[in-house]
Formats: structure tokens, sequence, C-alpha cells
């Protein structure tokens, strides 16, 4: 367990701390929607080889995420602690989301996935 004065040591501690810092439903979906955004921006800088889509993936990953922790949870973004491990808890929530294994994550780090907007965990 990781506490304000150490930072996670692990992926999985780091893990932890992410879910918890999304306990809102809503920080969830724009968190994913913005995952979804910002690779396919990724994938228009791959086809096109224009860097404007790399900047348009950071607005498109990044904008929504922020808000939603600024407006809905109140809480610093993790992205700011740990920019990689972020990036593979977001794909990870992600991931977990549309495998149907996210309740579970939550739960086991603590995360009721009935908070508001409770239909389910996304």
């Amino acid at each position: 367990m990781t506490t304000a004065q150490n930072s996670p040591r692990t992926f999985e501690e780091f893990w932890t701390s992410y879910l918890r810092a999304h306990r809102h439903r809503e920080t969830r979906v724009m968190h994913m929607a913005g995952t979804v955004a910002a690779a396919a921006c990724v994938a228009g800088f791959a086809k096109t080889g224009r860097p404007a889509w790399l900047a348009a993936a950071l607005v498109a990953g990044y904008g929504p995420a922020w808000a939603a922790h600024a407006v809905l949870e109140k809480n610093t973004p993790k992205t700011l602690a740990n920019p990689l491990w972020s990036l593979r808890a977001d794909i990870r929530m992600l991931a977990s989301a549309l495998t149907g294994t996210l309740d579970k994550e939550l739960r086991d780090a603590g995360v009721s996935a009935e908070g508001p907007m409770s239909a389910g965990s996304l």
C-alpha cells in the first residue's frame, strides 16, 4: 500500500491507486473515450505522417480525462505522477471494461461500481 509520502513501487500498486482515483463512472467513461480517440489520432499519424495528429492525440486523450478529474473526482490526474504507468492503466481499464472484468478490479481496489451513474463499471 502507498501513502502520499511514497510513490507506488510496482504497477499493481499504481493500478490500485489509479482505480481509487477513478471512482465516478463518468470519469471512467471519459477516460475510455479519450483513450479510443487518442488511438485513432495515433493511427491518423501512422497513416499520414502529419505531426498534427500527435498533438490531436494528446488533446483527445488528456482533455476529457483531466476535465473529469477536475470536475467530478476533484483530484489530480495520475498522469502527472507517472505518465507511462498512467497510459498503461488507461489501456488496462479500457481492456477490463471490454472483457467484463472491470467490476471485479474495482471491487478488489475497494471502489464500488455502484457509485454515481451506476449502470455497471464503465
